[in-house]
């Protein structure tokens, strides 16, 4: 595995020994949002803007970290889902479901844009599906659940923000030739094994948290391996 220098030196350190101490992640949450279509399963994804510092360029699906308001609105992790999957795509997933175009609230503070609706997040829309925290070596960490979700009916994808320059439906197999972080390819290749998104959301999941993890290859080289994040044990 190739890598920049710097992750190169942060590896060694992680694996040998050296001055470098992991940053704790943050708490965040992705939603996978999918939509049935006569070629098959097809899901959300934004590019990042090449301006960006942080996975420019990359194909993401919406998602960020939990803000302190989360809480108020129920599960944190489930309503930072919804609320980034709002604040980026333009999707709102609420109880009840507005059925129509909702962009003017989309500037407005979450919960006041629920509130004029007269809505609540819809947390139970949403499975789990995967769990990622990025390698000990990154400066900025993660710790985040993914989850899977339908589109909502009468809605669609709309306007990107100023953190994006591309927004779009894709079918998994053919999303995985653009350029894209591991959990976003590895959890794409598992969404694409489903015909519907029935069976995606059909699928009871408990998921463990996943972390690649720098291990020690000889003469003082680095290979990765995947561990369980919160027990240290290999998957």
């Amino acid at each position: 595995m190739r890598m920049p220098p710097e992750l190169l030196e942060r590896a060694r350190a992680v694996v040998y020994g050296g001055d470098w101490t992991p940053p704790q992640p943050r708490p965040a949450a992705t939603l996978m949002l999918l939509r049935d279509t006569d070629g098959g399963i097809e899901v959300a994804l934004l590019q990042r803007a090449s301006s960006l510092g942080f996975a420019r360029g990359m194909y993401v699906y919406p998602g960020g970290a939990l803000d302190a308001g989360d809480e108020a609105l129920g599960d944190p992790w489930l309503v930072a889902a919804i609320r980034e999957t709002f604040e980026e795509c333009g999707v709102l997933l609420a109880d009840p479901n507005p059925q129509h175009d909702v962009q003017e609230l989309r500037e407005r503070d979450f919960a006041e844009a629920l509130a004029a609706l007269g809505a609540r997040p819809a947390v139970d829309a949403l499975r789990p599906f995967a769990h990622w925290v990025t390698p000990e070596v990154e400066a900025r960490r993660f710790d985040t659940r993914f989850y899977v979700a339908p589109l909502p009916a009468g809605q669609d994808l709309t306007t990107l923000t100023s953190e994006h320059q591309a927004i779009g439906w894709f079918r998994p197999q053919d999303a995985l030739t653009l350029p894209m972080l591991p959990p976003t390819a590895a959890t794409l290749a598992e969404v694409g094994g489903f015909a519907t998104v029935a069976e995606a959301l059909a699928v009871p999941r408990q998921p463990v948290p996943i972390m690649p993890r720098p291990i020690a290859a000889g003469d003082g080289d680095i290979d990765w391996i995947l561990v369980n994040a919160a027990t240290g044990d290999p998957l």
